[in-house]
């Protein structure tokens, strides 16, 4: 769903500054209020998509407040046909109770096949079976944990795209119109 929702967002964006300088002025004298129109629907979109964004990075951040146990790499495995990421599974104990958990170890899946294959296989082979790592854990449900308590860079690029959205949308709106000799 988010990628579609980027994918929305730019494509608007991208029409909306087409629109900005391609059209005459001469020829459709409604072009600044469907610029303008275009322009609310990207400061709303990125205000949307900010926030959105914005609290999974605040949520993956406020993780490494929660209770840190050690755990124990149980397997290590590259998956993916045409993009690889690192699987890294995991098991950890709090109170004589075993609990498990996976990591992709946030690593991006884009760039080239042989680069992303690279990545994932150098994240395995730190990881190995038997390594111990840090776990961190919620303290009303540990099922829900994470060896790494970071925000994904995409959380990241999509807060950077809604400020970007509005901050374009809010010039089109905005943008002095020219007046007629």
């Amino acid at each position: 769903m988010n990628q579609v929702l980027l994918i929305t967002l730019a494509t608007v964006g991208a029409a909306t500054v087409a629109l900005r300088y391609a059209v005459p002025r001469r020829r459709f004298p409604a072009a600044p209020a469907v610029v303008a129109l275009i322009g609310v629907v990207a400061m709303v979109g990125g205000v949307w998509l900010a926030e959105f964004a914005s609290t999974r990075v605040a949520t993956a951040y406020a993780k490494r407040e929660w209770p840190a146990v050690p755990g124990v790499v149980t397997k290590s495995t590259v998956t993916g046909e045409d993009s690889y990421a690192p699987e890294v599974d995991y098991r950890f104990v709090i109170d004589s109770v075993t609990y498990t958990g996976t990591s992709d170890r946030h690593v991006p899946f884009f760039g080239n096949r042989r680069r992303t294959l690279e990545v994932a296989q150098k994240e395995v082979a730190s990881l190995k079976p038997g390594t111990t790592v840090t776990v961190f854990y919620n303290p009303l449900d540990p099922t829900d944990n994470t060896i790494q308590p970071e925000p994904r860079w995409n959380d990241l690029a999509q807060s950077g795209l809604g400020v970007f959205l509005f901050a374009g949308g809010l010039f089109m709106v905005l943008w002095p119109r020219r007046k007629k000799s």
